[in-house]
């Protein structure tokens, strides 16, 4: 079943999943099947639609700049070890050029038919526990495992011979605003808690304010002070949502000069105080 925009951007902005040391860390993929998105991951931005197929790996955060309301899809993730089998059996060469390619724009189709198959796996994990059975029930039982593991193995063999035909020839050079927005991009994720300001940006990317926020907002639809905003505003609403960090915590770590003032830029473009959001956030939490 497909996951909603918001239920899409918490599993994304959570992955790689923390896990006891010793774990192994998942793999996967997001498929979008409606709306649209812009997130970074590995320092490169990428716009999603309808058809867009992204890779998800391991050691690497992910941050949602923006998303439609619309926006739909599914996260498909697993442990790595549970592909090794199947790993084994794609060439280095095309390994290469899926974790070069990282994200394409698939059919309708072929957009349908990872659908049904992961339906398929998620039927076959609901009767995946094995039970302590003798003779035929105990054989039973470990087929079904069996299921879900070629299952799996399955879809990894799928999302691969997919990403495969769709290898362009020639690999066409990145343009260089496209260049210049990836930079951008990438030193505010750097330094989105201390510096909000173009000027700072503007002058480690050696370009005068004027005509690098003319770049990003020819280039992304929005100005790079916009950029700026939305994502102090977004990383304000995860701390409030998601840790016990007080009002005046956040405001220090985002190097606001004091909390009052962390609150009014809060207030002017959220319509609410940081206090009220997480009351808010609380209660919906509550009632879900």
């Amino acid at each position: 079943m497909d996951m909603t925009a918001k239920d899409i951007v918490a599993k994304l902005e959570t992955l790689p999943v923390k896990l006891e040391e010793g774990a192994s860390f998942k793999v996967g993929f997001f498929l979008c099947r409606a709306g649209t998105a812009s997130l970074i991951a590995d320092g490169t931005l990428y716009y999603l639609q309808r058809g867009s197929l992204l890779m998800l790996y391991p050691n690497e955060q992910i941050h949602v700049l923006h998303y439609s309301d619309d926006l739909e899809g599914r996260v498909e993730v697993d442990y790595i070890e549970n592909y090794y089998p199947t790993l084994e059996s794609i060439d280095v060469r095309s390994r290469i050029v899926i974790r070069k390619l990282r994200c394409i724009t698939i059919s309708e189709e072929e957009a349908a038919y990872l659908h049904d198959l992961c339906d398929l796996i998620h039927r076959s994990a609901a009767g995946h526990e094995v039970k302590a059975h003798e003779g035929q029930l105990a054989t039973a039982d470990r087929l079904v495992a069996h299921r879900h593991r070629f299952l799996c193995s399955a879809l990894l063999i799928e999302v691969a011979r997919t990403f495969l035909m769709h290898e362009p020839v020639d690999m066409p050079p990145q343009r260089e605003h496209e260049t210049l927005v990836n930079n951008f991009l990438t030193l505010m994720l750097r330094h989105c808690h201390e510096e909000r300001t173009v000027v700072y940006y503007a002058q480690h990317l050696h370009l005068s304010p004027y005509y690098l926020s003319g770049i990003i907002k020819k280039e992304t639809g929005k100005t790079a002070l916009e950029w700026l905003t939305l994502f102090t505003i977004n990383l304000s609403k995860h701390y409030l949502a998601d840790t016990e960090m007080s009002v005046k915590e956040i405001a220090d770590t985002l190097h606001f000069p004091d909390q009052s003032t962390f609150g009014r830029y809060f207030k002017q473009h959220m319509g609410c105080s940081p206090g009220e959001y997480r009351r808010g956030v609380k209660l919906l939490q509550n009632t879900t």
